[in-house]
């Protein structure tokens, strides 16, 4: 009776672990290009212009549509004064 039990939890053991990895969405890619190449990209300059290319990174990064993060950055753009923000060893990260 014993061996019968391990071989039903066995089972119920395997069926759990088929139906997990079963339901895991399916991946494009293991690591989007976006991401790849944020290295080299840089996280601002460059990686921001990627990202605005593909709507769902973009979203998933900021946490907002481009057309927020737009009007978002429209009403604050104003009040941000670039000399404020500078250091002695960096230059700011401008919005236009």
């Amino acid at each position: 009776m014993l061996s019968t039990d391990n071989s039903s939890e066995s089972d119920l053991s395997l069926v759990t672990k088929w139906w997990m990895f079963s339901s895991l969405p399916h991946r494009k890619y293991s690591t989007h290009p976006v991401n790849k190449a944020r290295q080299e990209l840089g996280e601002y300059h460059h990686l921001f212009l990627e990202l605005k290319r593909h709507k769902e990174i973009f979203h998933s990064y900021m946490r907002m549509s481009i057309d927020t993060f737009g009007y978002i950055l429209d009403k604050v753009e104003p009040l941000l004064d670039d000399r404020k923000y500078t250091n002695l060893h960096t230059n700011p990260i401008l919005a236009s």
